[in-house]
């Protein structure tokens, strides 16, 4: 989180100019963009293949699901959370790696 002086801008160092650190130039948001682009490229591959395969999506014990004539409605809410748990722990791998 970056420091905000009382007019709201950002906070600056000796001489008025805003520290190196701050800011990303564009190269880098646009590595970021691409990398964000082939992780969810692959998280897509990875669900392609499941449901290919034949596992549950939305099928665990936990889910909600109503069905009605004419109606019907599903929230897969323990796979959300599986799902949430799964994520955190491969991002946080992730980031032990790139700290080392």
């Amino acid at each position: 989180m970056t420091e905000t002086a009382r007019h709201g801008g950002p906070v600056r160092g000796q001489g008025g100019k805003v520290p190196a650190g701050l800011f990303l130039d564009a190269s880098s948001i646009a590595k970021w963009l691409i990398v964000a682009g082939l992780g969810l490229a692959a998280v897509g591959i990875l669900v392609w293949l499941a449901g290919k395969i034949g596992l549950p999506a939305g099928g665990l014990p936990g889910d909600i699901r109503v069905e009605r004539p004419g109606f019907s409605f599903r929230f897969p809410l323990v796979t959300c959370i599986v799902v949430s748990i799964v994520i955190t722990v491969i991002v946080n791998i992730v980031l032990w790696l790139f700290r080392r």
